[in-house]
């Protein structure tokens, strides 16, 4: 099972960087990503994955 969210916005929004976009939705997980363009602000997608054998990994190591 997957989901999958879409978010529209003004072409005259300014973004965050992407990483504290990222901390401010997720936290402080590994996420792999790939966009359209490497400025998130001219990107027409971005696609993120939270990496969950590294989340895995780390809980079994400590």
């Amino acid at each position: 099972m997957s989901r999958k969210y879409a978010i529209a916005l003004h072409s005259s929004v300014v973004l965050p960087q992407r990483d504290a976009w990222i901390h401010a939705a997720w936290g402080d997980v590994p996420v792999s990503h790939f966009q359209s363009d490497e400025d998130l602000n001219n990107c027409s997608f971005l696609d993120l994955k939270v990496n969950k054998w590294e989340i895995g990994s780390e809980e079994r190591v400590g």
